[in-house]
């Protein structure tokens, strides 16, 4: 399972480019169905700004079975 934890000196930039960082981070293969194809079981990313080294943003997901889980935290 990745755990992730960046710097970055714009916060704004970053929180924009997500969706496709996260794409790269936990590719899908097309099975038609959300909760099958993932790379991996699950992942934890952390947003760090490189000022005072405060986290902005947190994104995690998670699967195992039939049951799904996964959130994000806006900071």
């Amino acid at each position: 399972m990745p755990y992730v934890v960046v710097r970055t000196s714009d916060p704004p930039r970053f929180a924009r480019d997500l969706r496709t960082f996260l794409r790269k981070l936990d590719p899908k293969r097309n099975t038609g169905d959300d909760r099958t194809g993932w790379a991996y079981e699950g992942f934890y990313l952390q947003a760090l700004d490189n000022t005072g080294g405060q986290p902005f943003l947190i994104v995690f997901n998670n699967w195992r079975g039939n049951h799904v889980g996964g959130g994000q935290v806006g900071i």
